[in-house]
C-alpha cells in the first residue's frame, strides 16, 4: 500500500488554522463590562417510558410545538429494553455493559449500580449551563437516601415512591428535602 500524497486543500487548511489559532490570542481580552453573548442552545431532552409514538396522537398541540420548536429523532433506538439501563446510557452516553447497569434492579442493576459522577447533568453544569431533573430517575432511586442529589443538577425534583403500586402515594426530592 503507498501512502496518499498530502493535498494541496490539506496544506491550505493547517495553514488556516495555523492563523486563527495565533490571531485569536493577538485580540485583547473581555472585561468584566463586556458580558459575552450566549449563543449557545437551550437543552431539554425529554424522556417516556412505556410509550409508542401513536401516543402523540391524543397530544397534538404538544406533539407541534415539540416539532416546530425542537428537534426529533426519527430512528432513534433504545439501548437496552429495560429502562433503568437505557436512563443510564442516555444519561451517560455509554452502552449498558460499560455503565454497568444490566437490570432495573440491585444486584446487577438500579440506581445502586449506577455511577453518577461523569453525566449529561455533570457536563453542562460544568460547561455553565443551568441544569434541573424532574420526574422519574432510576429504578430504586431514593431507596436507601430519599434526600441524596446526584451531582450536576441545579434543580433536583425526583419521584422517590409511588412507582411500584399505583395506589402508592408519589413522593418528590425536591433539592434535598422529601
Amino acid at each position: 500500500m503507498t501512502p496518499r500524497p498530502r493535498t494541496a486543500a490539506g496544506a491550505t487548511a493547517l495553514a488556516c488554522l495555523a492563523t486563527l489559532t495565533v490571531a485569536g490570542g493577538l485580540s485583547e481580552p473581555a472585561t468584566a463590562d463586556e458580558p459575552l453573548p450566549d449563543n449557545r442552545p437551550n437543552v431539554v431532552l425529554i424522556l417516556v417510558d412505556d410509550m409508542r409514538t401513536d401516543d402523540l396522537a391524543r397530544m397534538p398541540v404538544t406533539n407541534q410545538l415539540l416539532v416546530d420548536n425542537g428537534m426529533t429523532f426519527t430512528n432513534a433506538y433504545a439501548t437496552f429494553p429495560l429502562c433503568c439501563p437505557s436512563r443510564a446510557s442516555i444519561l451517560t452516553g455509554q452502552y449498558p455493559h460499560n455503565t454497568g447497569v444490566l437490570n432495573n434492579r440491585a444486584p446487577l442493576g438500579g440506581f445502586s449500580k449506577f455511577n453518577d459522577a461523569n453525566t449529561v447533568g455533570t457536563w453542562l453544569d460544568s460547561s455553565g449551563y443551568a441544569t434541573g431533573y424532574l420526574g422519574k430517575y432510576l429504578n430504586q432511586y431514593g431507596g436507601l437516601d430519599s434526600t441524596y442529589v446526584p451531582p450536576g443538577w441545579d434543580q433536583w425534583e425526583a419521584i422517590v415512591g409511588g412507582l411500584a403500586r399505583p395506589n402508592d402515594p408519589q413522593k418528590f426530592n425536591v433539592n434535598g428535602t422529601v
